[in-house]
């Protein structure tokens, strides 16, 4: 697995306000989530007018895809014209052997075996039998969706009056 950070300062040298930074913030990341399938957030200058940090994640499974991604997400960025770019920063981390276990109880490497065989019911893992429909006398189900005895049915609660007397 390979994973790309980028990071991106740029001069808004338009915005007036934190509303127009924002404005300009939100198109360049709202562009790099839609073009490029990526992670994306504003990381640092939040509240200085004219200067924003972007920081954008990539995750593929070779280096030359996540370094083109951002390298992409550079030129997109320059060529919108809404801001100078002023420093980028560029990460790719790669990890192997993530097989290593987090959860106790479970060796290196070993996972729960949570696999459906063709014969796994909801019985099986739950202990709730699906199949179990009350049906009228002409064979429709009458509590479709209702799995476990004791389920009352409209019928079967007595109306009462809210406050008490019956």
């Amino acid at each position: 697995m390979v994973v790309g950070v980028l990071k991106l300062s740029l001069v808004i040298g338009g915005a007036r306000s934190l509303k127009d930074k924002r404005q300009v913030v939100r198109k360049v990341l709202d562009r790099a989530r839609a073009r490029f399938n990526v992670s994306a957030a504003e990381v640092g200058d939040l509240e200085v007018w004219q200067r924003a940090t972007l920081g954008f994640a990539a995750v593929a499974n070779e280096a030359g895809f996540v370094n083109e991604v951002l390298d992409k997400i550079t030129r997109d960025v320059e060529g919108l014209g809404e801001a100078q770019l002023v420093d980028r920063q560029l990460e790719i981390e790669h990890y192997e052997g993530m097989g290593e276990s987090v959860r106790p109880g479970y060796p290196t490497g070993d996972k729960p075996n949570l696999d459906w065989d063709d014969e796994a019911t909801l019985t099986d893992v739950r202990g709730v039998d699906t199949d179990d429909e009350r049906t009228s006398p002409g064979g429709e189900a009458t509590n479709p969706g209702r799995e476990h005895e004791g389920w009352l049915e409209p019928d079967d609660v007595e109306k009462s009056d809210p406050g008490g007397r019956t």
